[in-house]
């Protein structure tokens, strides 16, 4: 059944309304007649008329049958063409019964054609040269007294008394007519509209009618009463039974596919207050799921299905505030926050709030529009203020309430961070595959793959402890793999990313001892020793790095275990690591610290290449008021100093690299040359008295990430 097509039969009706059917079918078997009747069936657009209507003519098909004969005015234009048409539509629809009307028939035509053409008399001339059949109707008239339109009309007053039967003429959608078209039917009506045995029946919204007919200077609702005896009202429909069709045709419609989430506790608020009172009849039902299928697949199950189905009501039934809602992204979907906005959170939105409303049929709704799917605009009408912290479940819960769900649902296109969020989400729900995780985690596009694993802090709370041990080792194991790329001043590198996730993993567990079980199963199975690093430092008790995780006794053992590692690693396994400058930086402080040796092979031209090429940090600089950062690689010396012991160690490093046919390792050896030269340099003013000061600020190139690490988790 189609948007509009109404119901046709008694099995159809769902609304209750075959007793009103049968009830209109019994007056008109019993009305008068004699004269002609006019009844009307009242209701507002969209109520039922023409669905009822149907069935009252079912109703007149049973015994003793009654005739019906449809006309539709909504094809016809103008007085003389509306009156032609119908008594054509009439005498065709009578002529299925032949036998029964076939002397009705021919009077019928010649008073149609007498009455069309007589009521265009003030333009004689232009009508003569229309039609043969126009110009011989009009000479009948004008020449032949018995061929009068009074003789013709009497003529068939006579043939339809002999009927026997009435026959009922429904004119059905007048509401849909131009208030100019509305008058011309009533016109119709009250030309020809007492005839006996004819009873009409029409169907239209009373006030619409009455607004049209009051146009012309004449009392509209008097107007009314003047043509028709008997009128009807649709029944309004229960709300109950509204809210029962609604749920049962959205589940209709979306049957078989898969729908995305859906969240069950917020799907009643929705439905009462924002889909249900958009709701006023049974083509607004049908209107409103015809599009719902195609929209859920095109968001290809992703999005909050309550949010869809909310958005869909107001796309439909509120279109102006529809297309609006993307200009006010910014302002219905960022959390307040104190340090943007300051004490008064309303005070950014207001306008864009007023804007919304302007834009709106039904501007009462736009609070609970606005509270149900965007909370975090809920601050413009209330005390109620979302923060950050918000946006995670928001995020999680694929709610158009954040920012990358609102651009999905209205661009129909993820954005990076969403790709990411929904890798994240496949990691977090193979937590409990290790092997599966893993082949996932190595499928995901590089270029992506950072932001998958930060992605995953958001189910810090969720993580199975079965799933800690593989898929920190499977995440730990990227350590040095993900891409560069450009970053903000304050935006964490790529292997703190890697750390922060570890962290979460390993502190889910609670237990110091089921933490320590759980590193000495990790560590064997990660792929370098700054891998290991990372994790024996978070675990551990080393000032603004560690999280005493496990024991102190357990902390020493791990440390000592990489520290003994790390010394019996050969030259060129050393070369390889990731992270080779902080590795060695804390071997050798801690084996000092400790009182051990820390042998390095310095001598091995392999190492000595690598621990230069490590010495190199980037450093970054935001100018203020400007969202450009800039970057330049710049030279450890001091840490690098740290790990050797002296400035000739460092030379002698950079001797061997200076040797090596490596344009690139040649040209950090320059650097570092001209680091020592200054050095010494500075040293020399220094031991002469003088009182310059050189200063270099430098990124660290990763050795103080604990320390990062323990400002982000104060974020």
């Amino acid at each position: 059944m189609g948007i509009d097509e109404p119901i046709t039969e008694f099995h159809q009706d769902f609304l209750g309304r075959v007793p009103l059917a049968k009830a209109i079918a019994s007056e008109i078997r019993r009305i008068d007649c004699s004269s002609g009747a006019v009844m009307g069936l009242q209701g507002p657009w969209g109520s039922g008329k023409s669905s009822l209507l149907n069935l009252v003519r079912r109703e007149l098909e049973s015994a003793p049958l009654i005739k019906t004969v449809d006309f539709n005015p909504w094809y016809f234009a103008g007085t003389e063409q509306l009156i032609t048409a119908y008594f054509a539509e009439l005498a065709e629809q009578l002529r299925l019964d032949y036998g029964k009307y076939s002397t009705v028939l021919d009077a019928l035509d010649k008073y149609g054609k007498a009455v069309s053409v007589a009521s265009v008399i003030p333009v004689l001339g232009s009508w003569l040269n229309r039609s043969k059949d126009a110009a011989e109707a009009l000479k009948s008239i004008v020449e032949s007294p018995s061929g009068g339109v009074s003789k013709q009309k009497e003529k068939v007053r006579n043939e339809l008394l002999n009927l026997g039967s009435p026959v009922v003429i429904i004119i059905d959608d007048i509401d849909r007519l131009d208030g100019e078209e509305i008058r011309e039917v009533f016109k119709l009506v009250r030309l020809i509209g007492n005839f006996p045995n004819i009873i009409y029946l029409l169907a239209f919204d009373r006030k619409r009618v009455e607004s049209a007919l009051g146009a012309t200077g004449f009392e509209g609702r008097d107007y009314l009463e003047k043509i028709i005896q008997i009128t009807f009202e649709v029944p309004k429909i229960p709300q109950e039974v509204l809210a029962r069709e609604v749920l049962e045709a959205i589940d209709k419609a979306l049957l078989g596919l898969t729908t995305p989430q859906f969240d069950g506790s917020r799907w009643a608020d929705v439905f009462h207050e924002i889909i249900r009172p958009f709701i006023r009849n049974v083509r607004d039902i049908r209107r409103y799921v015809a599009s719902l299928r195609g929209v859920v697949e095109s968001l290809a199950g992703e999005c909050q299905l309550v949010d869809i189905l909310a958005l869909e009501a107001i796309r439909l039934f509120e279109p102006d505030l529809f297309r609006e809602l993307p200009n006010a992204k910014t302002a219905i979907t960022e959390p307040w926050q104190w340090e943007r906005f300051g004490g008064d959170a309303s005070a950014p939105g207001n306008a864009v709030i007023s804007e919304l409303r302007a834009k709106m049929r039904r501007p009462e709704m736009l609070q609970q529009i606005v509270d149900r799917l965007f909370p975090a605009g809920s601050r413009y009408f209330s005390n109620w203020h979302y923060g950050p912290d918000s946006q995670r479940n928001w995020l999680k819960a694929g709610r158009v309430a954040h920012v990358q769900w609102f651009d999905y649902y209205f661009e129909r296109h993820p954005g990076a961070k969403l790709n990411a969020f929904w890798h994240a989400r496949n990691l977090f729900n193979l937590l409990d595959e290790p092997g599966t995780f893993k082949q996932h985690l190595e499928s995901i596009p590089p270029n992506q793959l950072e932001d998958a694993i930060s992605a995953l802090e958001m189910w810090e709370d969720e993580y199975p402890e079965t799933s800690v041990v593989p898929a920190t080792i499977s995440i730990t194991n990227f350590l040095g793999r993900l891409p560069d790329r450009p970053r903000s001043l304050f935006e964490f590198d790529a292997d703190l990313v890697i750390t922060r996730v570890a962290l979460r993993l390993i502190r889910g567990l609670g237990d110091s001892a089921k933490i320590s079980s759980a590193v000495q199963q990790i560590l064997p199975s990660l792929n370098t020793l700054s891998a290991k690093l990372e994790i024996v430092t978070i675990i551990g008790y080393q000032e603004n790095a560690g999280h005493c995780l496990v024991s102190t006794e357990d902390a020493a053992r791990f440390e000592l275990a990489l520290r003994e590692e790390i010394r019996g690693a050969t030259a060129d396994s050393l070369a390889l690591e990731p992270k080779l400058l902080r590795l060695l930086l804390w071997y050798t402080e801690t084996a000092r610290a400790s009182g051990e040796s820390s042998p390095l092979p310095v001598g091995n031209s392999v190492f000595a290449a690598s621990l230069l090429n490590a010495s190199f940090g980037t450093e970054r600089v935001q100018t203020m008021g400007s969202r450009s950062v800039t970057a330049k690689e710049v030279f450890l010396g001091d840490a690098l100093e740290s790990i050797l012991g002296s400035k000739s160690a460092i030379e002698a490093i950079v001797s061997i690299c200076e040797e090596l046919e490596d344009p690139e390792i040649a040209a950090k050896a320059k650097l570092a040359r001209d680091y020592l030269q200054s050095a010494k340099t500075e040293e020399i003013s220094s031991n002469s008295g003088a009182s310059e000061e050189s200063a270099l600020s430098v990124d660290n190139g990763g050795l103080n990430l604990p320390d990062h690490e323990s400002q982000a988790e104060n974020v």
